[in-house]
């Protein structure tokens, strides 16, 4: 649990940051066309990687410490 919330706090910041820095800019600008789009997908694609990632780990150490209680093999 304790890669858990950095990758998602990673996740977060690599989608929010970047995504709307470039958003921001091309409607400062006026030029909303495809250009920042393909500049903002890669770091959203980053991002979900790393909140996929955060996500599954979080699932994993809830499930095997509440299994683990469950059937009396865990923690607590």
């Amino acid at each position: 649990m304790m890669i858990h919330p950095p990758m998602l706090l990673l996740g977060y910041t690599v989608l929010h940051d970047p995504v709307s820095r470039f958003a921001v800019g091309a409607l400062i600008t006026r030029r909303v066309d495809a250009e920042w789009i393909q500049l903002a997908r890669r770091f959203a694609l980053a991002s979900w990687l790393f909140l996929g990632i955060g996500i599954v780990l979080g699932a994993h150490g809830v499930l095997r410490d509440r299994l683990g209680r469950l059937l009396g093999l865990g923690r607590g």
